[in-house]
């Protein structure tokens, strides 16, 4: 058993990404008293918090629980208190939530991907070719969200967007288009990727990326 007036200081726990905070629970009998502090940097050093003990403490019949009081950070650290040599912490264990983080679309390819800038309805062999555009995209997604994509194009010098597609967001990182009923002309295409379904909608984060221009010559 410890001595009067010991402590245990865990490891360093990483959190992976910035995380906010929830309760703190714990085993064990007699004269226990915990705190946490927390920071952004793997070591402890000035720019973290005090210990602080849990908020809202509670008693129960085998340990006891609390809101831990540190701030949002990527790591935590917890120290026990042992107020007498009958004092034994059996396990903690901390609660938390780690922030949203948003997705990206890092890069949009158009058609072949060796020439992703020309969109022509003859191939190289001068036999017809589908109207139909392949339209893929890569993602960032650091916390493996599920994320939904819209697609919108516009005609180079204009500024307004129409949608590609139907009314329901797609699930898949590609896309093929039909460019038959739209005139020729040089486009961009805009990806938007949302993690809306995996996450509260006031949480919700969403990036877009649009295309290089792309000629389109069905004609």
């Amino acid at each position: 058993n410890p001595q009067k007036d010991a402590h245990y200081v865990s490891k360093v726990f990483d959190a992976q990404f910035p995380s906010r905070w929830g309760n703190l629970a714990w085993g064990g009998h007699g004269a226990l008293a915990l705190e946490t502090r927390s920071g952004n940097t793997s070591r402890p050093d000035k720019t973290w918090s005090a210990w602080s003990p849990p908020q809202k403490p509670e008693k129960l019949g085998d340990g006891g629980s609390g809101h831990v009081a540190s701030p949002p950070g990527r790591y935590l650290q917890i120290r026990a208190g042992f107020g007498g040599a009958r004092t034994v912490l059996r396990d903690v264990t901390a609660y938390y939530q780690p922030q949203n983080q948003r997705p990206r679309v890092a890069e949009i390819t158009v058609g072949d991907e060796a020439t992703p800038k020309r969109v022509s309805s003859l191939a190289p062999n001068g036999k017809p070719r589908s109207p139909v555009v392949k339209l893929r995209w890569r993602v960032d997604n650091p916390d493996e969200d599920e994320l939904i994509y819209r697609l919108s194009y516009r005609e180079e010098s204009e500024t307004n967007w129409k949608p590609i597609g139907g009314a329901d967001p797609l699930t898949r990182t590609e896309y093929e288009w039909n460019t038959e009923s739209i005139p020729d002309g040089n486009y961009v295409v805009r990806v938007i990727a949302s993690d809306e379904r995996s996450n509260p909608r006031e949480e919700a984060l969403e990036h877009s990326l649009t295309s290089t221009p792309f000629l389109v010559d069905n004609r």
